[in-house]
């Protein structure tokens, strides 16, 4: 079954909204981040600029102590813009869990019996671990890289046109096939989901009746 992306957006905002002042602060350190990383080559630029027409040493010094303490800044902007992205993915994330237990809790027997205690827990934990990790990893790694990838090509549009313009269809391109491939990646990943699922219910089962299967000589059976 498809899930339209609305319904993700919805859930998203749903879970991010009671964290407003954390959610701002993590896109203030991404355009920060990616300032800074768009400055360094420009105070390298320059520092070659003034070497090449032979600038005095104490310029040089300046320049390249300037770059040391962009590039300092630059790690310390990224350290705090990974453990905000951390904490606001844990925290809507394990919000998450409570509502998902709360739901499974209110679940009739019927659906009980169906799903074993080891594969819900796997669903509740197991797949709301690896959603805080992808939020954590898209907020750090892709938007963080589009947003530096944006101001490459507006910084290299500016030096020379024909460059830019070549770079940027480039990148539209390799978008472009990047979001037609997705969906096999989806798939798979699915696939691993539930497989993930249904291996620790069986393990929780046969855990939970370790007694009963050494009394009745089983353990190799369930090996």
């Amino acid at each position: 079954m498809r899930i339209h992306w609305r319904s993700y957006a919805t859930i998203l905002v749903k879970y991010l909204k009671p964290q407003q002042a954390k959610v701002t602060l993590l896109i203030g350190l991404l355009f920060a981040s990616t300032g800074l990383q768009l400055l360094s080559p420009r105070i390298i630029g320059n520092f070659i600029d003034n070497v090449t027409s032979g600038a005095a040493m104490p310029t040089l010094v300046r320049l390249a102590l300037f770059f040391l303490g962009v590039a300092l800044l630059g790690y310390l902007v990224k350290l705090a813009e990974t453990y905000v992205s951390e904490d606001v993915g844990w925290t809507a994330t394990n919000a998450l869990r409570t509502d998902l237990t709360n739901h499974c809790l209110q679940l009739d027997l019927a659906f009980h019996n169906a799903h074993t205690p080891g594969e819900l827990i796997e669903r509740v934990d197991g797949d709301v671990s690896q959603l805080a990790h992808f939020f954590a990893q898209l907020v750090v790694q892709v938007l963080g890289q589009v947003l530096l990838m944006i101001g490459i090509l507006v910084v290299l549009c500016f030096e020379a046109w024909q460059i830019g313009f070549a770079f940027t269809l480039f990148a539209v391109t390799a978008l472009f096939i990047l979001l037609r491939l997705r969906n096999f990646a989806t798939q798979q990943m699915k696939d691993e989901r539930e497989a993930s699922a249904a291996l620790f219910g069986f393990l929780e089962e046969r855990l939970g009746g370790t007694e009963d299967l050494r009394a009745n000589g089983a353990t190799a059976y369930t090996m």
